[in-house]
């Protein structure tokens, strides 16, 4: 049976694919380690919201004050109000920022294991129709020597009917 004449191109296909696969992982990993920050930006958000809660609800139950101490409790209100968008904000930016370019970082390293993957497919789809090719080759051979071998016997016997086979 004939070799088949690719197999270095299938063998250049199989260690993109390994190192197709080995860029996804990292970038898997990364993608992993960038989404574990996002709890705190969440706990962040959390505890900023609940502050300003705290802080309205001392605002409201404080009861009859000068203006002064409504003004104070106004301002500490207003800078609780400030703590809570600025923890947003960034929550906001982590997630437009580190977290998109992980995730797109992590789809485009997936794209090229998949690409990789159906280019080593697609060789390995090659040599197998190239060795049935062959074997079907080889066996019409065998089969055609083996007529030959046969007809030769035929023609031996007609002209020699006296010799035994």
């Amino acid at each position: 049976m004939d070799k088949y004449p690719l197999t270095t191109l299938l063998a250049l296909r199989r260690r993109e694919e390994e190192a197709a696969e080995a860029s996804w992982s990292a970038a898997l990993a990364a993608l992993r380690t960038v989404e574990a920050r996002l709890p705190l930006h969440d706990a962040a958000v959390e505890e900023a919201r609940s502050l300003l809660r705290g802080a309205r609800a001392g605002a409201v139950t404080g009861g009859v004050s000068s203006s002064g101490v409504a003004a104070s409790r106004a301002l500490f209100v207003e800078r609780r109000r400030d703590e809570l968008a600025r923890a947003q904000a960034s929550r906001d930016v982590f997630r437009a920022g580190p977290l998109a370019a992980a995730r797109a970082a992590e789809a485009l390293a997936r794209g090229g294991r998949q690409a990789a993957q159906r280019a080593r497919e697609a060789v390995e789809k090659h040599e197998a129709r190239f060795l049935a090719q062959a074997g079907r080759a080889a066996e019409k051979r065998d089969e055609a020597a083996r007529d030959d071998v046969a007809s030769s016997n035929r023609h031996r016997r007609a002209r020699d009917p006296d010799r035994e086979p």
